[in-house]
């Protein structure tokens, strides 16, 4: 599965990714801006998006980033993750609370598989 990982704390970055290798073999990515996002898109088809909403990013924060992906007709499943509340109005498959354990993070992989 190819995962890219959007969050501009690099230790969550880090641990995520982390967890996600030991679910299983995956093409893992990761960006610390919605720039940096976008270029990586135009060379990688990710089949599962981890955002943080609260980016510290000129360019916005990660509502911004799903609806430019959502709007780009990408078909992708996306998890919103942010530890202030669930925004209004997203348009990810599914939003994460941060902190959150190994097993969530294993669940919502189950559930993109059957996206």
């Amino acid at each position: 599965m190819n995962i890219l990982i959007v969050d501009d704390e690099t230790a969550l970055s880090s641990m995520l990714k982390e967890t996600i290798e030991r679910n299983g073999d995956h093409d893992i990515r990761t960006a610390a801006s919605i720039k940096e996002t976008k270029t990586i898109l135009e060379g990688f088809n990710p089949d599962v998006i981890f955002s943080d909403q609260n980016l510290h990013d000129p360019d916005g924060e990660g509502t911004d980033l799903i609806r430019h992906i959502r709007e780009s007709g990408r078909r992708v499943f996306i998890c919103l993750m942010s530890g202030r509340g669930e925004p209004r109005g997203h348009a990810a498959d599914i939003f994460l609370s941060k902190p959150f354990g190994p097993q969530a993070v294993s669940d919502i992989l189950l559930q993109a598989t059957h996206h």
